[in-house]
């Protein structure tokens, strides 16, 4: 007789049924993807640099390795090290289907792929281990911002050679691939690479990137002041902060998942407490038949068993393309995941069937409770012991429609938690969308990383001539120069400079 009632039970409420199936559908997509989004999105910037490999110190170096490996070699701070041998280029070396390039004047890197010791990943996440002869890949946005796409030509000029290529793609690098590094990467195959490296009128454009694991990095630091020709040295942090922009949308999608994952839960919840509320009368009958309460609620549970282990499959295979559409907008720089994913997602499957059979438990609590009448009374006894709202008909100020209303609400508050709670939620999350949009349009926000202006100009040749023992005055006068030429062309200026040094410091104990 059980399997009996259950069968009936299901074909004769398809309608409540099916809405009840594709809320744990929905519940199970949201759960399973976004508590796969959170995990991936908290180990976000760690798991891509972790898949480059570029360890816990990077050291660009220019003219030659500046005696860095040999330094390397004997401390014992120095876990492993790799070099990457590269040559820079400037803005003018490149040109794009004869385009001026849309890019700051700082520098590239060419570099061949085979002498890579970093992995670097295509737009679909895979890894990128080998470029056709005659064709390129490019870092960063180097195509959005100069309307670029695929199959375009472009056009390396260095010393002595020039050399056309087919843009391949974009190539995802976790070193110099945020937008806050605005140093470009042209990845070569090894024979278009020799073009440029066999040439000696080039020698001091050839320089190494060396990445170094290590635990010790301050260590590193400090060994590197030793070393001459150094561009550039940081730990691992600073190109972690690099993806902030990136990582603050992912945190959007982060909030956007947790979000879903309540609404959901809440909407689970008022569907099967609403389908068991409107069911009493049939529980009633059975009670007055003599069906025990255990059986009732066995019969109630054995059937949102089913439904939920039907809807949680369903979600768990929606929640795997569904997760990666909402983190596909933020992984066009870098590469989110964890290595973990199908078994995260399986995981938040089995919460919402196990949530869901809570939920249908503690529901038909009530069962054991009501005696048959009370039952077919939809579960009310027919008696109220105490006021039924604090909110009196003969002090309301309002018509009869408005009181009505707000009495319902104080009434029975329970039961319009869940669509108070889906829509502050959806509001906290709209507005978490508005405020930080509006951060970034801030004007503040660039104080956090510079001097406020209105006018900045990066330009990588102007920047290693000063290099090459000009005074302080030689370029007071450079940007007097310039400032008279911006004020001719009827933009009146005031021009500085931010100049970074690295000084060398010795500390001494007299203790």
């Amino acid at each position: 007789m059980f399997w009996d009632i259950l069968r009936k039970d299901l074909k004769r409420k398809k309608t409540i049924n099916i809405v009840i199936l594709l809320f744990i559908i929905l519940a199970a997509m949201f759960v399973a993807s976004g508590l796969n989004n959170v995990l991936t999105v908290v180990n976000g910037t760690d798991y891509y640099l972790n898949q480059a490999d570029i360890g816990d110190y990077v050291v660009l170096t220019q003219q030659g390795d500046g005696g860095v490996p040999e330094l390397l070699d004997t401390c014992q701070y120095v876990k492993d090290y790799r070099m990457d041998h590269i040559m820079y280029a400037a803005k003018g070396n490149i040109k794009a289907e004869g385009k001026e390039l849309d890019i700051a004047n700082k520098a590239m890197i060419i570099e061949s792929i085979s002498e890579s010791e970093i992995h670097f990943f295509t737009k679909d996440n895979k890894e990128l281990t080998k470029v056709p002869e005659g064709e390129v890949y490019v870092t960063g946005n180097f195509l959005d911002a100069n309307d670029l796409k695929e199959g375009d030509k472009l056009t390396i000029t260095h010393g002595k050679n020039s050399v056309e290529f087919t843009i391949a793609g974009k190539a995802k690098d976790a070193l110099l691939g945020s937008e806050f590094m605005g140093n470009k990467r042209f990845i070569l195959n090894e024979a278009d690479y020799q073009k440029f490296a066999s040439d000696e009128s080039l020698a001091e454009y050839r320089g190494e990137i060396i990445y170094i694991d290590t635990d010790n990095p301050s260590e590193i630091a400090s060994l590197l002041s030793n070393a001459s020709n150094i561009l550039f040295n940081r730990g691992r942090d600073i190109f972690k902060l690099c993806y902030v922009m990136d990582m603050i949308g992912a945190f959007v999608v982060l909030v956007l998942s947790v979000c879903l994952m309540i609404v959901s839960f809440a909407v689970l919840k008022f569907t099967i407490t609403f389908t068991v509320t409107e069911e009493y009368r049939e529980i009633g009958v059975m009670k007055a038949i003599g069906i025990t309460d255990f059986k009732i609620r066995s019969l109630y549970l054995v059937k949102y068993l089913m439904l939920a282990v039907v809807g949680a499959a369903i979600g768990f295979l929606a929640s795997i393309p569904f997760g990666n559409m909402l983190l596909q907008s933020v992984t066009e720089n870098m590469m989110l995941g964890n290595s973990h994913a199908i078994t995260v997602n399986f995981i938040g499957a089995v919460i919402v069937i196990a949530v869901t059979i809570w939920f249908a438990y503690r529901c038909t609590g009530k069962v054991k409770k009501l005696t048959p009448v009370d039952a077919i009374r939809n579960g009310q006894s027919g008696e109220r012991f105490k006021k039924k709202s604090i909110y009196r008909l003969g002090k309301s100020r309002f018509n009869s429609t408005w009181y009505l209303a707000v009495n319902d609400i104080l009434s029975s508050p329970r039961r319009f938690l869940t669509i108070i709670l889906s829509f502050f939620l959806c509001s906290v999350f709209m507005l978490g969308v508005v405020i930080t949009t509006d951060t970034m349009k801030s004007k503040n926000l660039i104080t956090t990383f510079g001097k406020e202006s209105d006018v900045y100009i990066s330009d990588v040749s102007q920047a290693m001539g000063n290099m090459a023992g000009k005074t302080r005055a030689d370029l007071a006068k450079e940007l007097d120069d310039l400032a008279e030429e911006l004020t001719e062309e009827g933009m009146p200026s005031e021009m500085s400079v931010e100049i970074q040094y690295t000084i060398k410091i010795n500390f001494h104990s007299f203790i």
